[in-house]
C-alpha cells in the first residue's frame, strides 16, 4: 500500500510538472501583443487546441443579427454574452462575443447595437463548445443560444464559411458601458500540488503507523529477564 501511495504521488509530481508547463504556455499567448488573425488556410492556423487563448487583432465591420447566449455575469448576475457577426477586411468572417449585457436589457428589447463603422476588435481565440448533458438545447428561430455551436449560429444567418474559433473580445478600460467585454478570462485549475502532497502525505502516516506497529510488537514479544 505504502509504494503504491508513493507511486500516485510521484504520478502527481509528474502531472504537476506537465500542467505547469501547460499554463506557463497558455499565459505567454494569452498575454502576448495580439498578432494578426492567422489566416485559416495557412500552416499557421495549426489546431484549435494550439490556438485556444491565442491573443489576436481584426478589423472590419459588424454585421447581421446579434445572438444573446445566457450567462451568468462576473458579479453573479444573470446576464447574456452577445456574439455577433464580423466581416474582416480580408473578407473572412468570424464570431465574436462583444460581452455581457445584464438580463434587463434583453427584456426591454435594449441590446446595445453596434456601430456600421471599421474598427479594431482585440480579444482571445476559444473554442465552440457543445450541448451539457440534460441542458437546454439551441432555438435558431428564436434565436437563444445556450451552447457555442458555431456552425450552427452561422447557418441560422445562412452564413455558409465561418473562421472556425470565436473572438472573444477584450475588456476596454475605455468601455465603460455595455456589453462589458473580457469573457475570456485566465483560470485554470492546478490541483496536482495539493493531491501530491495528499498521496505523500498518506504515504508517510502509513509508514510511521507500521514503523510503530512493528516497534511494539518486538517490544511485547522480547524476552524478559528472569
Amino acid at each position: 500500500m505504502i509504494a503504491f501511495l508513493i507511486h500516485l504521488g510521484n504520478w502527481q509530481s509528474e502531472r504537476l510538472a506537465w500542467k505547469l508547463d501547460l499554463i506557463a504556455k497558455i499565459e505567454k499567448k494569452y498575454y502576448q501583443n495580439p498578432i494578426n488573425l492567422p489566416p485559416i488556410n495557412l500552416s499557421a492556423f495549426l489546431d484549435e487546441d494550439t490556438s485556444e487563448y491565442l491573443a489576436v487583432k481584426v478589423t472590419g465591420k459588424f454585421f447581421g443579427v446579434q445572438m444573446p447566449r445566457y450567462a451568468i455575469g462576473s458579479s453573479g448576475r444573470a446576464g447574456y454574452d452577445l456574439f455577433a457577426f464580423f466581416k474582416l477586411n480580408s473578407g473572412q468572417k468570424i464570431i465574436i462575443n462583444r460581452g455581457w449585457i445584464p438580463e434587463k436589457l434583453k427584456k426591454e428589447n435594449n441590446i446595445p447595437a453596434f456601430g456600421g463603422e471599421e474598427i479594431t476588435i482585440k480579444g482571445h481565440l476559444r473554442k465552440a463548445w457543445g450541448q451539457a448533458l440534460y441542458g437546454p438545447k439551441n432555438d435558431l428561430v428564436k434565436n437563444e443560444w445556450h451552447f457555442g455551436d458555431l456552425n450552427a449560429m452561422a447557418l441560422s444567418q445562412n452564413i455558409l464559411e465561418i473562421y472556425p474559433m470565436f473572438l472573444y473580445q477584450a475588456l476596454s478600460d475605455k468601455n465603460k458601458s455595455y456589453p462589458r467585454g473580457g469573457r475570456s478570462s485566465l483560470k485554470i485549475v492546478n490541483n496536482h500540488l495539493d493531491y501530491m502532497l495528499t498521496w505523500y502525505s498518506l504515504a508517510a502516516v502509513l509508514l510511521i503507523m507500521a514503523g510503530f506497529f512493528i516497534y511494539t510488537e518486538r517490544d511485547i514479544t522480547k524476552p524478559k529477564n528472569s
